[in-house]
């Protein structure tokens, strides 16, 4: 901990930018996902590490 604070990281500081809103979105066509579908997206984007809220389906 004491590192990471020599470092300049502050470890209890989210890491992403919330300006955008943070709502998931498809990408092509700019409708928002509703239900579980953000909860999913989420641990995705956790899992990931992604900081970018858009996906694109199969369909």
């Amino acid at each position: 901990m004491i590192e990471l604070l020599e470092a300049g990281c502050a470890p209890w500081r989210r890491p992403w930018d919330g300006t955008g809103g943070g709502h998931h979105v498809n990408l092509l066509s700019g409708h928002r996902y509703r239900g579980a579908y953000p909860i999913l997206l989420t641990l995705g984007m956790n899992i990931r590490a992604s900081a970018l809220p858009f996906w694109c389906g199969f369909a």
